[in-house]
């Protein structure tokens, strides 16, 4: 009954059913425009703020010097260690050396210095003519990688020096001191004139070196007396025929009770340490 009144009257009043049906759908259309206008104000991404770049820290000064650092010798070099001493043990040289960079490498790497081992090994070849030269290659090879990086290079060979009055025993003598070592040969000219040919660069970084050595360790000068106080150009391989300036350092006498003494002591190769690093320092900065 209610179905044939509803049909009746949409026969009688079409337009009347026609509005209202529109005045219905209206609301919905108005939602739907309403929920596409707040989609376009909603941006896709969150506006990005620039964020300034940080400023870079500033380069080290010394981080394009190298330092190649030899432990002298080798734990199974023949006859180089200390005389028995009284608790009946002996100390190899290298032994010594190895204890005295184990300071210096903290030391120069603080002050932006690379430091590379040149023998990162405890036995040398026993044949101490091979075993020297395999050292000043490994140096070499080193250096010109370092070089063809546009660094500036220059190697450090520590040493404990000795002292012997009988050469076929090893015993404590009165020899004491420190000293550093140069390239330097005495020649002649074509016209039979002696010269002097030496490494520039190497005979600053050994005085450098041996000025805080003797300073700071309190221990004697053993430079030669023609030389005293600067340091001594020798024409030793080591110094020779590396292609970087090369210093020698004979830190003290292991030969010598009271420079063992020192060398063993914390104190001691911490301050012996210290004085190398500082000259290398003054090397390369100090005018």
């Amino acid at each position: 009954m209610i179905k044939w009144i509803s049909d009746l009257i949409k026969m009688i009043f079409p337009s009347l059913v026609k509005n209202k049906e529109v005045e219905n759908q209206k609301p919905i259309e108005e939602e739907k425009e309403s929920t596409e206008e707040q989609v376009t104000e909603t941006p896709d991404k969150e506006p990005i703020e620039l964020i300034e770049e940080e400023e870079k820290p500033k380069e080290h000064p010394n981080k394009n010097n190298v330092i190649v650092i030899r432990n002298g010798h080798g734990l199974n070099t023949s006859g180089k260690e200390t005389p028995m001493q009284d608790d009946r043990t002996i100390i190899k040289e290298y032994q010594l050396n190895k204890w005295i960079t184990s300071e210096l490498i903290p030391m120069l790497e603080s002050l932006g210095y690379e430091c590379i081992i040149a023998n990162p090994y405890d036995y040398e070849d026993p044949n101490p003519f091979k075993a020297l030269n395999i050292v000043v290659g490994h140096v070499n090879r080193i250096a010109q990688k370092a070089m063809s990086e546009h660094k500036n290079v220059v190697c450090l060979d520590v040493h404990c020096n000795a002292h012997q009055i009988d050469k076929n025993k090893i015993e404590f003598t009165s020899a004491s001191g420190t000293a550093s070592f140069y390239w330097e040969v005495k020649t002649k000219d074509k016209d039979g004139k002696e010269i002097i040919k030496y490494s520039k660069k190497g005979k600053k970084l050994a005085i450098a070196i041996h000025e805080q050595m003797v300073k700071r360790t309190g221990l004697p000068d053993r430079v030669w007396s023609f030389n005293r106080g600067k340091a001594i150009g020798w024409n030793y391989q080591m110094v020779r025929d590396t292609i970087c300036p090369t210093v020698t350092i004979e830190c003290a006498f292991m030969t010598n009770r009271s420079d063992l003494a020192y060398l063993k002591s914390e104190v001691g190769r911490k301050t012996i340490a210290k004085a190398i690093a500082i000259g290398v320092d003054d090397y390369f900065w100090k005018r």
